[in-house]
């Protein structure tokens, strides 16, 4: 049985036993090896190919280019290489505008970034659905790779189609310095996606206290309503933080306000279970005895999820 590899542009073909190896030589039309000898950081291959005339910006039947694929590996020599060939920092993928500076940013590779920004490409440049490197950044986490970004003068208030941002991003994600990169930065605190999501709902949904002190910091409004009444506080009970819901009442959120179907936070934290929360809503003066669209209580919600330790404390605060 044959097996084959690719090593430092020849084609290898093995044989079984009692058989000899033999060398032919690599197919330098294949743009399909050419882009996987680069995410693999083989230069030699990579410097054959160029050197029997294949484009540095040769594309394979996915619309890849080696410099792509490069780039999202955090192969930065072959970056290098491929840069200094002529390759184009901004090619970016024909069916979705995915750009080498994405993919970097994305996986949080900074040097790649650098290189590529160096080069010419356009810390800005978004895919077909308006997502940016800052937001790739932002989402996957990368704080370092951010905060380049926002040094090579990536603009912090971009938003796509449903008005999404970097910093909303930044909160939904969880990861510690990234809300706070952006304010520093110059986000804005009080924006809102197009459903009137904000920043601060997606800190308090994700449970990220650190973010949502930031956000209350930046002047974020801690009573603004999305367009079904929902509130960052409303929110919290998903995260499951007492600390963040605790910050959002010293911050003046209402501890009673009701979403358009009449749920309110006290239903929210009973719901999933959150004692700690609950006492936090409880202490802030959250009534008890409100009930939603559903015609049930806080206290319902807790007795059908069987969270007797929250039973306990509505029925001390007069539930009944």
């Amino acid at each position: 049985m044959k097996r084959s590899l690719y090593y430092a542009g020849i084609l290898v073909i093995a044989a079984g036993a009692g058989c000899a190896a033999r060398e032919v030589p690599l197919d330098t039309t294949s743009s399909t090896v050419f882009i996987e000898s680069a995410r693999k950081g083989d230069t030699a291959a990579v410097n054959r190919f160029l050197t029997a005339g294949m484009s540095p910006d040769g594309r394979n039947d996915a619309g890849d280019s080696a410099l792509l694929a490069a780039s999202a590996a955090g192969e930065l020599e072959m970056v290098r290489l491929l840069l200094d060939k002529g390759a184009n920092p901004s090619l970016a993928k024909t069916n979705d505008g995915w750009s080498p500076l994405l993919a970097a940013a994305e996986a949080g590779h900074v040097e790649v970034i650098d290189a590529l920004v160096a080069s010419g490409a356009d810390v800005n440049a978004a895919n077909t659905d308006l997502y940016t490197p800052l937001m790739a950044a932002a989402k996957s986490g990368h704080e370092k790779a951010l905060q380049r970004l926002i040094d090579h003068g990536a603009v912090v208030n971009t938003t796509n189609h449903a008005g999404w941002t970097a910093l909303v991003a930044a909160a939904e994600s969880n990861k510690p310095g990234l809300v706070e990169a952006l304010l520093k930065g110059g986000a804005n605190a009080k924006g809102s996606m197009t459903d009137g999501w904000t920043p601060l709902m997606a800190a308090s949904k994700a449970g990220n206290a650190p973010a949502v002190a930031a956000l209350i910091g930046a002047h974020a409004d801690v009573n603004a309503a999305n367009k079904d009444g929902w509130t960052a506080l409303m929110a919290a009970p998903e995260g499951g933080s007492a600390a963040v819901a605790t910050a959002l009442v010293a911050d003046g959120a209402n501890v009673n306000a009701s979403s358009k179907d009449g749920w309110t936070p006290l239903m929210g934290a009973a719901d999933k279970g959150r004692a700690e929360m609950t006492r936090v809503l409880l202490g802030g003066g959250a009534r008890v005895a409100a009930n939603n669209h559903e015609k049930m209580t806080a206290l319902a919600y807790a007795e059908r999820g069987k969270h007797t330790d929250v039973v306990a404390l509505l029925k001390q605060s007069g539930a009944r």
